[in-house]
């Protein structure tokens, strides 16, 4: 089944709750957010970003790290600190909300992020969740950003950020990113285009920018945070709502 033939809509609207598991957190000593999780055979995932290693005196979003978990039945973690760090990369600004999957072509690990505000969509790979994380593109560049630095540009996207990654039963992967309200790209209650969608290369360093899909979808103004998965045959796409 082709992805971009058959993606169903849902959408999560930010709000309240009480879970069960809220008295057994996976980490108290990190300020963690925006995590997202992966599985195979053996292990689950879990990264966040984190503004841990800001200066004390830091002002607004100064994210500059991804922290890595991994369990093998969910009730026992590790903690592997840091895993990728934003100061120790030249050209990487800040680290927000980003994506993992497990690629099962190859069996490594892979992480998109956005950098910083609107700066782009970078992809990093790893034999494992310690890393070491790198950028396989040729000449370290971006998946989406501005000028040459990256392969394609945001396509008036309003906010160029929160991307997701997934790999279909077949191998292909996919990512997406998104987010916020432009006059060419809207976001309006049962009218929003503010995601894309490419196809990765097999081998991990390139896509083509001629398989983009706007995913152009109806319900609720979408806001961000645009996630793919698979259940049986069909393709669901979940966003934040405003």
């Amino acid at each position: 089944m082709n992805l971009f033939k058959k993606v169903l809509g849902a959408t999560f609207v930010a709000g309240l709750a009480t879970f069960g598991l809220a008295y057994n957190p996976i980490s108290t000593y990190h300020y963690l957010a925006d995590p997202g999780a992966a599985a195979d055979d053996e292990y689950f995932y879990i990264i966040t970003d984190s503004d841990d290693p800001a200066p004390y005196n830091a002002e607004g979003y100064s994210i500059k790290a991804l922290y890595g978990f991994r369990s093998k039945d969910m009730q026992n973690w590790t903690d592997f600190g840091i895993i990728y760090d934003a100061r120790q990369v030249n050209g990487v600004g800040d680290i927000w909300a980003s994506g993992i999957a497990k690629n099962p072509n190859d069996g490594r690990l892979y992480i998109v992020f956005p950098d910083g505000g609107g700066g782009g969509i970078v992809l990093i790979g790893a034999d494992s969740l310690a890393g070491p994380w790198t950028n396989p593109l040729k000449d370290n560049k971006r998946l989406i950003g501005w000028g040459g630095g990256a392969i394609s540009g945001c396509d008036n996207i309003g906010w160029c950020f929160d991307p997701a990654i997934f790999f279909d039963d077949n191998g292909d992967g996919y990512f997406t990113f998104g987010g916020g309200d432009s006059p060419q790209r809207p976001a309006r209650d049962n009218d929003n285009n503010i995601f894309n969608i490419y196809k990765l290369d097999k081998d991990m360093k390139s896509y083509n920018p001629n398989t983009k899909v706007e995913l152009k979808i109806g319900g609720p103004k979408a806001m961000e945070a645009s996630y793919i998965h698979k259940y049986k045959d069909n393709y669901y796409l979940s966003y934040s709502t405003a």
